[in-house]
């Protein structure tokens, strides 16, 4: 039998879930949870008969990152005894959005799921999941202050509306070999800037203490990053135009071109199967085959701290101090389950937010807590004298500019994708690539912010239909 003050416990979070609920018809869907992860394949319905009474928590991740957050979920469970929570793991956020969807189709999502924000404010946009923003106040367990204000920044609208609520953070950072840059006599904490980079590389090319310089992540991040450290920017201020040829943009993309192309300070992996290009990667830093490289901060759990250190991601130049390249992962409550399973739900992100959890994963990981305080915590501050570079990640969780949202749901970044794999692969000048990315990137943005009235793209469908039937002499249906 359960003691009174955890029955009043529990009607006190189910009464400020309800207070919070602003949207979204309630649905039968219970979610499904046990203490075991499960895998995508497992469809909602089965799930449901299986443990119609537990949180249902959606999550993607890696190999090691899926471990960490089952050995939190596992410790929620056996830590009280009014819910439970089920995860249902996926390989990558791509496919845990489209099982999303599908799973909203179908009036059936789970309890709760982490996404990157551009996702997270789309599902809040069309009513699928909650205003957390009473959870921030009052007595619920919850502290804005809490939380870096660059990841919760990401999770509030325009109106100041908390859509979700900050798990974790993802970091662009530097890692250098330590003996490569000591033969050199290099000081790492000289480098502040990209230009600073590129010497570095030259300087360990140059003295033949390794074959490449520094190497580049696949994608445009970096490119990204350093470009809006120069002073660019994605949109124009009215978000009607999009900037991505400005001189402040063709600056750094066609720097970072001559310096692999032509000077051969840097270079990239590229291809291969799921992250082959990365592990080449690290392998040529622990290899001392390049003297540095840029990655994700979880990149820090798989490198061997006494070879590799790790640096903050610079600024453009020295006279800049902006740095980009912090990303965030929000925790969406889904309106469609009844009140005990957001109850539930709620309370297994007080857990998964607060900072044992967060000192467990950021550990556990090398991504950022989207909890500050884990630095009163003791096994952190334990966990910073052995790993005195882990310092380095609160830094960007303090400095980091957050990213002005995607409101063509990722199609922009896409487009930016390809343009860095013409520059960086394909050796074609920044000027180019990024003129005929900006003109692509404005259709889309202009489709999204003026879509056609349906009268017209009925009329374009029925000309496209009478222009193919005159070509092929057949009646269009």
């Amino acid at each position: 039998m359960r003691k009174p003050a955890r029955f009043l416990t529990v009607l006190l979070i189910l009464f400020l879930i309800a207070s919070c609920a602003d949207a979204g018809t309630t649905s039968p869907s219970a979610s499904v949870s046990t203490s075991n992860a499960t895998t995508e394949s497992e469809a909602p319905a089965e799930e449901e008969a299986e443990d119609p009474d537990a949180v249902r928590f959606w999550f993607a991740a890696s190999e090691n990152g899926a471990q960490v957050m089952q050995q939190i979920v596992e410790k929620y469970n056996a830590s009280q005894g009014d819910f439970r929570v089920r995860m249902t793991l996926y390989e990558d956020e791509n496919a845990l959005y489209e099982a999303l969807q599908a799973a909203v189709a179908m009036n059936r999502p789970p309890d709760i799921a982490v996404l990157g924000r551009d996702r997270s404010f789309s599902f809040y946009q069309k009513g699928q999941t909650m205003d957390l923003s009473a959870l921030l106040q009052g007595r619920s367990g919850f502290s804005a202050e809490a939380f870096f204000p660059v990841f919760l920044e990401q999770g509030t609208d325009g109106e100041q509306t908390v859509f979700a609520l900050p798990v974790y953070g993802t970091a662009n950072v530097l890692y250098y070999n330590r003996e490569a840059y000591a033969l050199v006599k290099l000081k790492p904490e000289d480098i502040c800037c990209w230009q600073d980079v590129a010497e570095a590389a030259y300087t360990v090319q140059r003295r033949l203490v390794c074959r490449e310089g520094f190497e580049l992540p696949w994608g445009y991040e970096a490119l990204l990053d350093a470009a809006l450290s120069n002073g660019g920017s994605i949109y124009s201020e009215d978000g009607r135009s999009v900037t991505v040829n400005t001189p402040e943009w063709v600056e750094v993309w066609e720097q970072f071109r001559v310096w692999i192309h032509e000077d051969r300070r840097m270079r990239i992996h590229s291809g291969g199967l799921d992250d082959e290009w990365l592990e080449y990667t690290k392998a040529d830093l622990l290899d001392m085959t390049c003297g540095g490289y840029a990655g994700s901060s979880a990149d820090y759990v798989d490198l061997d701290p006494e070879v590799a250190g790790m640096l903050p991601q610079p600024a453009w130049d020295e006279e800049k101090d902006v740095s980009y390249g912090t990303r965030v992962s929000l925790a969406n409550i889904f309106a469609y389950s009844d009140a005990a399973h957001r109850a539930g739900a709620v309370d297994f992100l007080r857990y998964l937010t607060g900072t044992q959890a967060q000192v467990k994963w950021a550990t556990g990981t090398g991504f950022i807590a989207a909890n500050r305080e884990i630095t009163k915590e003791k096994a952190w501050q334990e966990y910073l004298r052995e790993n005195p570079d882990a310092k380095i990640l609160m830094r960007q969780g303090l400095q980091g500019k957050p990213y002005p949202p995607d409101p063509t749901g990722g199609e922009i970044k896409d487009i930016l994708s390809r343009a860095a794999d013409r520059l960086l692969i394909e050796n074609i000048p920044a000027q180019r690539v990024l003129d005929e990315a900006q003109q692509e990137a404005q259709r889309a943005l202009e489709a999204v912010l003026d879509p056609l009235p349906e009268e017209e793209t009925e009329e374009g469908a029925e000309e496209a239909g009478e222009a193919s039937s005159e070509e092929t002499g057949e009646e269009t249906p």
